[in-house]
């Protein structure tokens, strides 16, 4: 009797978690202090390559909703493994509908050094996000998939993540 009764629990317990689950891929998580001050949200979704590749140039694309003003700017903060800032790219505003971004890196570094990334948004304006995508050029011709998630209703500024963490878990 105690079985079922401890097997039916389990079961209602994993009826309530995988929905929220399947969501939790799209929210932003809470998170404390990334070194940057202020609140941060996490996505456990940064994919590192492997191997000796070197990366010259990102490509990122965002689709968001905001009434921001023209050069209004969310910032895309690159990191290392040892969460040391290798360099910033700009992503000027407005945001609102895509918008694909070209940066060159001054000096080419290994593929894999590129540990995670921080979007940051410090104005006053909310941006809603719905797609996120960043692609790294490498020297032997192929392109690699950092981050790519589409999440309608992301929010980064005052009213959600000032800061959004994107790390390989």
């Amino acid at each position: 009797m105690r079985f079922a009764t401890l097997r039916l629990s389990l079961m209602l317990l994993a009826l309530v978690l995988i929905p929220l689950a399947a969501t939790a891929e799209c929210d932003c998580l809470a998170g404390g202090d990334d070194d940057g001050g202020g609140h941060s949200c996490v996505n456990g979704e940064w994919h590192q390559p492997r191997g000796d590749t070197v990366v010259t140039e990102l490509t990122i694309i965002v689709e968001a909703d905001s009434p921001a003003a023209e050069g209004r700017t969310l910032e895309l903060q690159l990191r290392d493994a040892i969460l040391r800032t290798i360099d910033y790219v700009d992503l000027a505003g407005p945001h609102s509908g895509r918008h694909t971004y070209s940066y060159e890196f001054q000096e080419p570094l290994p593929a894999c050094d590129l540990k995670q990334a921080v979007l940051v948004n410090d104005s006053d304006v909310t941006i809603e996000m719905s797609y996120l995508k960043v692609v790294g050029k490498l020297t032997d011709g192929d392109d690699w998939l950092y981050f790519e998630k589409s999440c309608p209703g992301v929010v980064i500024g005052e009213q959600g993540c000032p800061r959004l963490l994107l790390y390989d878990r």
